[in-house]
């Protein structure tokens, strides 16, 4: 199979990775193969991107703010923190927005939980929007964990990158190095096994295969070596006693790069 183009190939290495289509790296990453992960990606990072445009205490810690100095109204006993806690509502101007109030639950730990209604707090607010406030310097328990959900992304794509392309990539770099400087050979397919686990998204989704060849070194002995492949109709076409096309490396000859896999 692939005859014509293959038999041309050039004896001896170095040779010109475009000869053939399939090495190149971004074979792996079409569209239509990266469509469905990504879409689960997007839907994954809409998560706590969301939460971080919408929650209030998300935004304090995100968007740019103003401060004022603010009055407490009235605090009130509340549990918070397994312990008690106060409840404290608070006023304070913000400029040419106006005047707004706010609510804050305050652990013992906090630096204002002793203050009484008339005592002074400072304000941390939103600059646009004030109604997003708080008392500058408390800390909200219930706030989210902002650091994770920036960091959430890059994890979610390095996790999807290793299971998308690590495995398949890791084996299109190893065809790669014996299609450049190793020998070429024929061999015959003795035979054909799935992989025990998945491998990653390969080339054409989760399946992996790998072909037992037989074929003669360059010394004339025969040898036995295991391909990689993931491309099933392509197997279906070579039977068992079909006659191949290899790339093989003296220093490991038991690893060989099926030739056919790589062609387009």
């Amino acid at each position: 199979m692939y005859d014509d183009l293959l038999d041309r190939l050039p004896a001896s290495g170095p040779r010109d990775l475009s000869l053939l289509p399939g090495l190149q790296v971004g074979s792996l990453f079409s569209a239509s193969r990266l469509a469905p992960p990504l879409l689960l990606l997007l839907v994954f990072m809409a998560v706590p991107v969301s939460i971080l445009f919408t929650d209030p205490q998300a935004r304090m810690q995100l968007e740019p703010k103003g401060t004022a100095q603010g009055k407490v109204l009235s605090v009130a006993d509340t549990r918070n923190c397994n312990d008690l806690a106060h409840r404290e509502v608070y006023a304070f101007d913000a400029g040419a927005a106006g005047g707004f109030r706010g609510v804050a639950r305050l652990c013992r730990s906090s630096p204002f939980f002793g203050v009484n209604a008339g005592d002074g707090v400072p304000v941390q607010y939103l600059a646009s929007n004030p109604s997003v406030n708080r008392i500058a310097g408390a800390s909200d328990p219930d706030a989210p964990p902002v650091f994770v959900f920036l960091f959430f992304p890059v994890i979610a794509i390095v996790v999807l990158a290793a299971s998308l392309g690590g495995p398949a990539m890791r084996e299109v770099l190893r065809a790669r190095a014996l299609f450049r400087k190793g020998r070429l050979a024929r061999g015959t397919i003795v035979f054909v096994r799935a992989r025990a686990q998945r491998q990653g998204y390969t080339r054409t989704g989760w399946a992996a295969f790998e072909v037992v060849i037989r074929y003669n070194l360059a010394s004339g002995a025969g040898q036995e070596a295991v391909a990689w492949c993931a491309n099933p109709w392509l197997l279906q076409q070579l039977p068992a006693g079909a006659s191949v096309h290899i790339a093989y490396s003296e220093r490991q000859p038991d690893r060989a790069a099926l030739l056919e896999a790589f062609v387009r």
